[in-house]
């Protein structure tokens, strides 16, 4: 699976420990990130 968004936006490297905490229990508990919060992640 492909993870894509109508925004194509590169995701920050490295994420901030919150956010990488954040998108790790998304991750867990989803099975995914959801592409919004990609979105609002993006600095």
């Amino acid at each position: 699976m492909t993870d894509t968004t109508a925004l194509n936006l590169t995701p920050a490297d490295p994420l901030d420990a919150d956010i990488a905490a954040y998108f790790a229990k998304c991750e867990e508990k989803l099975g995914l990130i959801p592409n919004v919060l990609r979105a609002y992640s993006f600095d």
